[in-house]
């Protein structure tokens, strides 16, 4: 179409959404991220809990955490029953080790620049911000609750923060790498070492405050307005 400027072509954004086409784009460039080994059969996680000790099982397509699992026993019996649903389900899984973490940074990031950050709040397990719960939007309070829980689960705020440097540089790296003009990056430090977990196509703004979903909303529009003056 004459005249339309795109801020990204549809390949970046379905590399993103695979996360072994996501890993594998993130190794190529040196961004620091998870090991991951491709999961097929039990055998395949008996191996990776062999290697690691406490594993992450996931899909390589998900969305909110759903079918993430933590096996901090390793491949017991009650672990292998539950990959093995995972299986017929998704056919194949990535395994990953689990790193202790005290949380989850998202740094979001529009153009070359960074904008909103926040520490993921987790559950009590604390170990994951998303546990697959299907969050409404209430306009009268402005907060979300979750769909089907009775009574009513509030979604709990996240944590304002202002990135050190280096987490701020690593976000960008990850989003450049992945070629991606807006981006929510998942960062995680574990024993000193910070890697990306998971750089999103389209990051959630739902859970934020409203001046803040308006202010990322403004620096897209922002960027916007910039692409179509460059190429005129």
């Amino acid at each position: 179409m004459p005249d339309l400027v795109m801020l990204d072509s549809a390949t970046p954004h379905i590399r993103s959404v695979s996360k072994f086409a996501m890993i594998h784009r993130l190794t190529q460039v040196g961004v620091p991220t998870q090991p991951t080994r491709s999961c097929s059969s039990i055998a395949d996680f008996e191996a990776a809990c062999a290697e690691w000790g406490s594993t992450v099982v996931k899909p390589s397509i998900g969305f909110g955490g759903h079918d993430v699992e933590r096996f901090l026993d390793g491949d017991d019996e009650k672990g292998r029953l539950k990959v093995g649903d995972l299986l017929k389900t998704y056919g194949t899984l990535l395994c990953q080790p689990y790193f202790p973490h005290s949380g989850v940074l998202r740094v979001t990031t529009i153009g070359d620049q960074p904008s909103v950050s926040f520490n993921q709040v987790t559950g009590d397990d604390g170990w994951k911000p998303n546990h697959g719960h299907k969050w409404v939007y209430h306009a009268e309070d402005d907060e979300e609750y979750c769909a089907c829980c009775t009574p009513r689960v509030k979604r709990l705020r996240n944590e304002m923060v202002d990135p050190k440097p280096e987490m701020v540089d690593l976000a960008l790296r990850a989003a450049a790498a992945m070629e991606l003009s807006m981006a929510g990056v998942d960062i995680i430090e574990s024993d000193g070492q910070a890697m990306v977990l998971e750089v999103n196509a389209c990051p959630g703004f739902s859970s934020l405050q409203s001046d803040l979903r308006t202010k990322i909303g403004e620096e897209i529009v922002q960027l916007a307005e910039e692409r179509v003056k460059s190429v005129r």
